[in-house]
């Protein structure tokens, strides 16, 4: 793949991860008064170690919404850090 499709391909990956990590925190701030938040949770947890190698993502939910409250670069894979990150955190 020339390095221009590999830098596509890794700026769809950080998409999809900032995605799934914005819809568990939302998730997480809702999770009080919408019993279906713990689902979400869940399910985003799943899709995230989807985009990881066996052992490199949290090992439960509530261990990956406890990495939102650090900047997104220090918990994604260390091939997919780019430019494209920045010190974002997505729970304060």
């Amino acid at each position: 793949m020339t390095e221009n499709g590999s830098e596509t391909r890794s700026l769809a990956t950080v998409r999809a991860i900032n995605t799934t990590a914005l819809r568990a925190a939302q998730a997480w701030s809702s999770r009080e008064s919408t019993p279906e938040a713990w689902r979400q949770i869940s399910q985003m947890h799943g899709v995230l170690l989807s985009f990881l190698p066996p052992g490199e993502g949290p090992a439960t939910p509530i261990t990956m919404i406890e990495n939102l409250r650090k900047p997104v670069r220090d918990w994604m894979l260390r091939q997919e850090r780019s430019r494209f990150l920045r010190n974002t955190s997505l729970i304060e």
